[in-house]
């Protein structure tokens, strides 16, 4: 999931990110012209796939005490 995030921050920010960081007028153009969409869906699945860790470490280990 991690290589598919960082393939599409490339594929949106590529050429800015070998000059300079990109900056929140660059996240607004990329939004403007409807290229992060497949970044946000990535980043809510990474969410999610996160909380559901957490969760299960935080039940098993309560659950062992």
């Amino acid at each position: 999931m991690f290589f598919d995030i960082h393939a599409e921050v490339k594929k949106v920010f590529g050429q800015i990110l070998c000059e300079k960081r990109a900056t929140i007028q660059d996240f607004k153009r990329a939004e403007e012209k409807g290229e992060l969409g497949r970044l946000y869906e990535l980043t809510k699945k990474l969410a999610s796939v996160l909380a559901s860790l957490a969760k299960g470490v935080i039940l098993k280990t309560v659950s062992s005490n």
